[in-house]
């Protein structure tokens, strides 16, 4: 007897202590979810059972609001008692079931800033097949861009952007849906050249000849793309000193001058030949002249001989020249 009546008072000290079934509110939460709207709600984020006034009470509860388009929102269960308690239910009351935190976003469409950046590269890459930097830098990268729902029908379509600075390229990224421009995105690349230049290895007085015993050819990091046809400058002279390890400009340089094959005031054969008649007499350099120059020749040996005009040919001898008519 004694037995049963403890038995009897044990089960109703442990009736007394836990809550009764209808009195308990069971959530569920997965770990994401899509929701439609700027306003979050308890029913949308979670499945609730248990007793009815406490999961009516509990769907309607609130929270938080979209701010911004692409935005995601993270809630724990920590952030959901406190939600749940200031609308008055016990948190004594709610067990929890699934997820730690659920990750909640509307249902957008979202174009990433990766995306934004392989479209751009790839055509700033067709566009520079002709002068390919070294090395290209995104310097700017876009924004996502969002659309609503779910949008297939989505295309990228990339330009060269008027507005670039020096050093940089910008491409415009328009949004094209269902053929109508709905906004676009700006990438900003900065670009670097190898610039090939040519260095003194030792010191160049002027008149120096360039070789490749005295020059070497490096390259210079620019942010300009290198003049087309450039060629080393060896077999040209330096005009002016450079020291040992300074570049070598292209305005301190130049093609060797010809030798001076006549000399002022030297004698020299003046040759005149056509078809059908050769004719050659001596004449007097009146100044120097190089393969190809024009220059000034006394007719004979007299001081008074009669001055003629005539172009310096390769073996010295002069081919008179007449007001630009060659003979």
């Amino acid at each position: 007897m004694t037995r049963h009546v403890l038995i009897v008072a044990w089960l109703l000290m442990v009736a007394g202590h836990a809550p009764a079934a209808d009195q308990t509110l069971r959530i569920y939460l997965p770990r994401e979810v899509v929701i439609q709207g700027e306003q979050i709600t308890f029913d949308q984020v979670a499945v609730c059972q248990g007793d009815p006034a406490l999961r009516q009470k509990a769907q309607a509860v609130s929270l938080g609001v979209f701010s911004v388009a692409g935005q995601q929102i993270v809630l724990d269960r920590h952030a959901l008692l406190s939600r749940l308690a200031s609308c008055g239910i016990d948190g004594g009351a709610v067990t929890f079931s699934g997820a730690e935190q659920v990750v909640v976003r509307r249902n957008e469409t979202t174009i990433g800033p990766e995306r934004f950046i392989a479209v751009a590269r790839a055509f700033l890459d067709a566009q520079m097949q002709a002068a390919r930097p070294h090395s290209v830098k995104v310097i700017q990268s876009p924004e996502p861009w969002v659309l609503p729902g779910e949008t297939a029908n989505v295309e990228l379509r990339p330009r060269m952007s008027r507005y670039t600075i020096h050093g940089t390229q910008r491409v415009r990224v328009d949004i094209v849906q269902d053929g109508r421009v709905v906004g676009h995105r700006d990438v900003a690349f900065a670009l670097r050249y190898q610039h090939p230049q040519a260095v003194a290895v030792v010191d160049l007085a002027p008149g120096t000849v360039l070789t490749m015993e005295n020059t070497k050819i490096t390259s210079l990091d620019a942010d300009q793309p290198p003049s087309p046809g450039w060629q080393a400058p060896f077999g040209q002279v330096v005009r002016r000193p450079i020291r040992a390890g300074q570049p070598i400009p292209d305005t301190l340089v130049a093609d060797p001058e010809p030798p001076v094959l006549v000399r002022q005031r030297q004698m020299v054969v003046v040759r005149l030949e056509t078809s059908v008649l050769v004719v050659s007499w001596v004449g007097q350099a009146l100044s120097e002249g190089r393969l190809g120059e024009l220059i000034k020749v006394r007719m004979g040996t007299d001081r008074g001989g009669r001055i003629i005009t005539g172009r310096v040919r390769s073996n010295g001898t002069v081919e008179p020249y007449h007001e630009g008519i060659d003979l």
